[in-house]
């Protein structure tokens, strides 16, 4: 299970590979870059303007094999366009998870 919050993803999981904070960090990137633009950019870098949160869920072992994982996502106040963020993360997820 996978959760996107504004400043935040988080996933529950049993399978360590791939490392699901590399596929959380992935999802965000691209989520924010598209924000920043108002559409698909390969600007990947977040902007100066984008905060990051340290009030994350925690991450760590859950109990029988489950586990959390949880990254800031860059957030940004004004964003361009919000239209499509759910799909873009979800795209960088999809994408991290098909790289070997």
């Amino acid at each position: 299970m996978i959760v996107h919050a504004d400043d935040f993803a988080l996933a529950v999981h049993h399978d360590p590979d791939p490392d699901p904070t590399n596929v959380l960090l992935a999802g965000s990137v691209l989520a924010a870059a598209r924000a920043r633009a108002g559409q698909p950019s390969d600007d990947l870098v977040p902007p100066d303007e984008a905060t990051l949160t340290d009030d994350l869920p925690a991450s760590g072992p859950l109990g029988d094999g489950w586990r959390a994982a949880s990254v800031p996502s860059p957030y940004l106040r004004r964003p361009a366009a919000t239209v499509g963020l759910g799909d873009t993360f979800v795209a960088g997820v999809l994408l991290a998870e098909s790289l070997p």
